[in-house]
């Protein structure tokens, strides 16, 4: 690649000056490495003969980088490129430097500049390549901006652009899961697809009771992508009146019957549904919160349907036909609701099925909230397959003894939780003489919504190294998970990565002028594909600002930016870093929160840990660590510990342990609560 790229330059760009490195430099961090801010020093035989600081915006020309460079000595010194090296050192304090030493008159120059921004190093990076493709723009676009540079070469972007993304796998135009879903009640009309506390729901009695649904709504002047908003408890009738709405050609909306009144009211006002099914008693005050709307009781209207016909109906008319729009919650406290077309929705099902290698034999734990978007594929996998769905309600869950009971009474395959969750499942393990038999069933357990510690991993596997983990990642704007990691033994790196795209969509790590980040640098996770919704609903300008046109394609096609932080490793998995919102600057380094939490989870005693920026009555940042651990340790001993993985500038300002974390709804930690403590 080296000698190919050499071929290409002029003659009489082979010989360089000093002064050009130093440009080509700051172009290869701007661009490169995604640093703003630089700190550039020149040593002559170990000797410092020039150091200085830079801030650039990427809108200077190649004019105004040779002003900001200023004069250096030796800089009209000519050199060979050949005997260029570029590389990425660490200091004796851990510190990273990008390296660039050339041979002037017999004499070692040494350009350095500090990384403020970690890089994963790899043996096989090629920096040299990409100095020297720098060289060649220089020489041939002078008045080309610092941000319009490319700094990868074309073997670089051919890898994370093609070789990176998902596996194309099609997808009939004309399939919708309500079609298949009647497909299989012809093959297997007998089997059960639902199970709840003590009631078994076959196919034949799911599709007979969920058409009436839909004969009734229809009835009620339900039209295509109508909105109905679904206020109840999680059970085998949400199956039959979520089946219904979608037969009906509708798309609904999940509402917690426990959200606080004002939030109900926020939701059902912003959705405006045509139609709001609840099981409110009487005399509840939530009932207020659509008094003014058109809604029905979940007994009224099940008895309503029972009068209607049976017959088979689908009014999915397309597989871009709005499926469901589901609420998360927004950073300025209003939430937001997401729109997901059945498209995206059977497309996150086939990868599941795919990945986990699920069949008619698999029986899938319905478990988390239905306001939770992994929701989706709980309730509706099974029914592509002619397997099972168990839905176990939140009384179960909270209670370890009955919800493992309720695994190993219904052979449960495939369980997914989210980290917090899993601690405990963990410590229930831990203890004297557990029973590990009502385990015997479970396949996988996938792992999502929060970031998955190694140590948890570690954990798992030595007490079931039999059964298979899955770190999920995706968000709800793209129809749940976009990525998925196998793991069949805990892994050997520090941190477990959320893996490859899944099929059919492509992921992107940019920078801020939506240019591509090479392997090991940090950027934003963004993502395209069949999976990506229409936006948020009634928000046009926040729509606007998140979903995009996908740059690196000629079509209109939708690109989420995700907010989350990760890199890209050598294989193609992604190392989650964290949300953009937790890299955080403090004394002027550039840190992100994840790698401190990261660091401190390699400590023996702690159990669980976040890391939080907050802000002293000066308005100065400081990182708060709240620990989980088997005692409070010493802050210098957890100083020291730190120290021997990280550069002092990314210690904690504040350590604070507490027994237990707050936890959401959803079952995450309940950051904003930790806040206040």
């Amino acid at each position: 690649m080296l000698e190919k790229l050499q071929a290409k330059l002029d003659e009489k760009y082979v010989n360089c000056n000093v002064k050009q490195v130093i440009i080509a430099n700051v172009i290869l961090l701007y661009g490169y490495f995604k640093q703003r801010d630089m700190k550039i020093c020149i040593l002559e035989e170990g000797n410092l003969i020039y150091n200085q600081d830079f801030s650039f915006g990427g809108t200077e020309s190649l004019q105004d980088l040779s002003n900001e460079v200023g004069t250096i000595n030796m800089q009209d010194k000519v050199f060979e490129l050949t005997n260029i090296k570029a590389t990425i050192e660490k200091d004796k304090n851990g510190n990273q430097y990008f390296s660039i030493i050339c041979s002037v008159d017999s004499k070692i120059i040494a350009i350095k500049s500090l990384l403020y921004n970690t890089v994963t190093i790899y043996n096989d990076m090629d920096l040299v390549s990409n100095l020297l493709l720098v060289f060649k723009q220089i020489n041939c676009d002078r008045t080309a901006m610092l941000k319009e540079f490319d700094v990868l070469t074309e073997n670089q972007q051919d890898q994370i652009l093609n070789k990176f993304s998902g596996k194309k796998v099609e997808i009939n135009k004309e399939d919708n899961l309500v079609g298949i879903f009647q497909q299989n009640v012809e093959k297997y009309p007998d089997n059960i697809a639902v199970v709840f506390e003590d009631i078994n729901e076959t196919y034949d009695e799911l599709n007979r009771k969920s058409n009436q649904i839909a004969n009734y709504l229809l009835e009620q002047g339900l039209k295509k992508e109508d909105l109905v908003a679904v206020i109840m408890e999680r059970s085998n009738l949400m199956m039959e009146l979520i089946l219904g709405i979608w037969k009906a050609g509708g798309a609904y909306v999940p509402v917690n019957k426990s959200y606080p009144l004002e939030r109900i009211k926020d939701i059902v006002s912003d959705a405006d549904p045509y139609f709001i099914i609840h099981s409110f008693d009487e005399g509840s005050e939530k009932r207020e919160a659509y008094a003014d709307k058109n809604c029905i009781h979940l007994d009224d209207l099940l008895t309503d349907a029972k009068l209607c016909s049976d017959r088979n109906v689908c009014e999915i008319e397309s597989s871009n036909q709005l499926a469901y729009v589901l609420y998360t919650s927004g950073s300025t406290g209003k939430s937001k609701g997401v729109m997901i077309e059945h498209i995206g929705m059977l497309n996150h099902m086939y990868s599941k099925i795919i990945d986990l290698k699920l069949s008619k034999k698999s029986v899938i734990s319905q478990n988390a909230s239905h306001c939770f978007d992994i929701s989706v594929w709980q309730f509706f996998v099974s029914l592509l397959l002619g397997g099972t769905t168990v839905v176990i309600s939140e009384e179960v869950i909270l209670d370890l003894f009955d919800f493992f009971d309720e695994l190993s009474r219904n052979q449960v395959t495939i369980l997914e939780v989210v980290p917090s969750y899993l601690e405990p499942i963990i410590d229930f393990f831990s203890e004297e003489d557990p029973d590990y038999s009502i385990m015997n069933s479970i396949e996988a357990i996938i792992v999502t919504g929060e970031k998955f510690n190694k140590k948890l991993a570690d954990n798992w596997f030595n007490i079931f190294p039999d059964i298979k983990m899955v770190n999920a990642y995706g968000p709800t704007e793209a129809s749940d998970d976009i990525t998925h990691h196998i793991l069949y033994e805990s892994p050997k790196e520090d941190f477990v990565t959320i893996g490859h795209a899944i099929n059919n969509m492509n992921i992107y790590i940019l920078d801020n002028d939506l240019k591509l980040c090479p392997i090991g640098v940090i950027g934003e996770i963004c993502v395209a594909g069949i999976g990506v919704g229409r936006g948020y609903i009634n928000m046009p300008e926040k729509t606007k600002e998140v979903f995009i046109k996908n740059p690196f394609e000629k079509r209109a096609v939708r690109l989420y930016r995700t907010g989350d932080y990760g890199k890209w490793m050598n294989q193609g998995n992604i190392e989650f870093v964290g949300r953009k919102d937790e890299q955080v600057k403090v004394r002027g380094f550039r840190i992100e929160l994840g790698d401190v939490k990261n660091i401190l989870l390699k400590h023996p005693e702690i159990d669980n840990i976040v890391v939080l920026c907050k802000e002293n009555e000066m308005a100065e940042k400081k990182i708060c660590a709240y620990i989980k651990s088997f005692r409070k340790i010493d802050r210098n001993e957890l100083n020291s510990f730190f120290c021997q993985y990280a550069p002092r500038y990314m210690l904690p300002n504040e350590y604070k342990f507490i027994e237990s974390f707050p936890l959401t709804s959803n079952g995450k930690i309940d950051v904003r609560a930790l806040r206040t403590f």
